[in-house]
Formats: C-alpha cells, structure tokens, sequence
C-alpha cells in the first residue's frame, strides 16, 4: 500500500503543477493533467480509510458541495429548456460535470501539506515565463514561445492569441 499512496500523491502533484504551469500557454493543459489528478485522487480514495481523510468527508465542507450540487442542477436545468439539448447535454457532461469534479479533487489535494505552496511557487515560476517571453517580444518584435510578430497586434500579446 505504501508504493500505491507514493502513485497517487506523485499523480495528484504532478498534475496539478503541471497544470498550474501551463494554463496559460494552452487550455488543453486541463484536458492533459486532469487525468492524472483524477487517477491519483482515485488511487487515494481505494485506500483502506481514503474517504475519511477527503475534505469533502468534513461536516464544514458540506455547504461547499451543496452549492456545488445547485450550481450542476441548474445546469442541468437549462439543458430541458435547450434549443439544441443534444448540444447543450454534450456540454454538461463534456465540460460541466468535467469542472465541478475537478473542483472537488483540486480542493482535496491542495489541503496537503506543501501542496499549497507548491502550487503558489508554480504559478509564480508560469507568470514569470509569462512576463519574461512577452518582454522579449517587444524587445525583439517576436516572443519567442510561439512565435507571434509584434506588429500583427501592435502591442505585446506574450504567449497568448491575441491581445484583447
């Protein structure tokens, strides 16, 4: 069981460091690392007791996931009142239910010790990539992440599409 729980906080971590480096180069970083979240969350939860130690197991959690449970009603609510409900079901299934489960596992890693810090020294490694490619943009007319041109926005866009 020992290396199963070593599994499942390596998953959990990576992935959500993974994550947090690379939302802001691409938004298929949530579809890549959620999966590994979401299997070393799981591995966690097999374990003898694994359910006891989730967050979500705590009485002062409970109006968190009441809240959360109204939100995905209403969604699903407005799937009945749909002019496209294939359309919009695909979307609460595909990207709705995607989200709030990725709620409930984030908010249970980050109680980790170190996994909050971990998290801030990542986002803080990502913005500065951020700021560092979108200054070499402007100092060389092209960032050199994706290679977009000063001049087709007239202004620093850094790694992200456009400037707006």
């Amino acid at each position: 069981m020992k290396g199963l729980t070593a599994w499942s906080d390596l998953l959990q971590r990576g992935g959500l460091y993974v994550l947090l480096f690379f939302i802001p180069f691409s938004i298929a970083a949530i579809e890549l690392s959620f999966p590994l979240l979401l299997v070393g969350w799981l591995l966690e939860r097999l374990q003898p007791g694994g359910w006891r130690v989730s967050v979500w197991a705590r009485q002062s959690s409970r109006w968190a996931l009441v809240s959360l449970a109204s939100y995905v009603a209403i969604c699903a609510f407005s799937v009945l009142n749909s002019s496209y409900p294939l359309k919009s079901l695909e979307g609460l299934i595909g990207k709705t239910l995607e989200y709030a489960l990725f709620f409930i596992v984030v908010a249970d890693i980050v109680r980790k010790p170190g996994v909050a810090r971990g998290a801030f020294v990542t986002l803080c490694l990502s913005a500065a990539l951020v700021g560092g490619d979108a200054v070499a943009q402007e100092v060389f007319g092209r960032e050199p992440i994706r290679g977009h041109w000063l001049y087709v926005y007239g202004r620093m866009t850094g790694p992200y599409t456009n400037p707006v």
